[in-house]
């Protein structure tokens, strides 16, 4: 137990005691950190590094000449880096540049006066886009409402059609409710020229087309006349028995009933007495043959067996003349 004790102490003092080697590498490592320096404040050497394999433990100066090299290497080192800190511009986390607030202003100002220009153009062509949808609704108009006039005294329908304009498409109650709603901005000019656009598609399509289909067709068969709804203010009905011939009053058609006509199914021979009728005749709606007195010296005879529609047609005629048996000889077939 003695003798394990003994060596233990023995080897722990080897450990702890400083070799020759040790003390010579911090002389050294001192001395050479501080060569030719002058009033150098030598370091704290580290510990000392293990032998090599040409130097020995016991040798101080093998000591002091590792130290020494070490020393005058750190000491280069230390030179180096505080060289490169003091010429190394000092840089900043997140720099920002100043701002020149002044030519942000004019960068400001500058977008302003264009998006001004740009909005004044805008505006002013469509001031110009509004007007000229203004004057081209109210000529479409005034022109459609010229041309019916012009027929409407040989035509009752387009007295009609021109009652129904004035209601439904006159383009100038259009403007006025916008100009009392107020136009503000560039989109309720867009809504007023669309609304204009939309009436004047609507003026071609239900007024001129339907105006130039009866115009067009009075035209072009100068020695006739069309009709259309049958309207009369002396309307008298009579049914017709085909096998006695002879006429009777009949009261089931009240006198505000109305005929609905087509163009290609009655036409009128011409005289210069003619009042030309309104527009046409349901034909499901009599069930028995007719006779109408139109109020103006006309009778309309629709035969049921022969579907067919007569008309006759005399400048002196009488309402009373019906009860002829002349009557149903100058009727003609249309």
């Amino acid at each position: 137990m003695k003798k394990i004790l003994l060596l233990l102490l023995i080897s722990t003092t080897g450990l702890i005691a400083q070799s020759n080697f040790d003390r010579g590498y911090e002389k050294g490592y001192k001395e050479g950190f501080c060569y030719q320096v002058y009033g150098c404040l030598s370091p704290i050497p580290p510990i000392p590094p293990l032998p090599n394999i040409n130097e020995r433990n016991t040798s101080f100066k093998d000591g002091y000449q590792r130290g020494f090299l070490d020393g005058n290497k750190a000491k280069s080192d230390k030179r180096n880096n505080d060289s490169f800190n003091r010429n190394a511009t000092r840089k900043y986390p997140n720099y920002i540049e100043p701002f020149d607030f002044a030519l942000i202003e004019k960068g400001l100002k500058y977008k302003q006066q264009r998006y001004d220009r740009q909005k004044r153009s805008l505006i002013k062509r469509k001031e110009a886009d509004l007007y000229r949808a203004c004057q081209n609704s109210i000529e479409t108009y005034n022109k459609t409402k010229q041309f019916l006039s012009d027929y409407k005294d040989k035509v009752l329908d387009l007295e009609t059609l021109e009652s129904v304009m004035e209601v439904l498409y006159d383009p100038t109650k259009i403007i006025n409710k916008h100009i009392k709603r107020g136009v503000e901005d560039l989109r309720d000019a867009d809504l007023l020229i669309y609304e204009l656009k939309e009436n004047d598609k609507m003026i071609k399509e239900r007024v001129i087309a339907k105006a130039s289909e009866i115009v067009g067709w009075f035209v072009d068969n100068p020695n006739t006349y069309m009709i259309g709804t049958f309207k009369s203010s002396k309307k008298s009905e009579y049914s017709y028995d085909f096998e006695s011939k002879q006429y009777k009053k009949d009261t089931d058609i009240q006198l505000s009933t109305k005929f609905l006509f087509e163009k290609n199914m009655l036409a009128i021979f011409y005289n210069d007495k003619a009042k030309v009728l309104f527009i046409g005749l349901s034909i499901n709606k009599i069930k028995k043959g007719k006779v109408l007195e139109d109020g103006h010296g006309g009778i309309i005879v629709y035969d049921k067996k022969k579907k067919a529609i007569y008309r006759f047609f005399d400048r002196d005629i009488k309402t009373n003349q019906f009860k002829r048996k002349t009557t149903y000889h100058n009727l003609i077939k249309l």
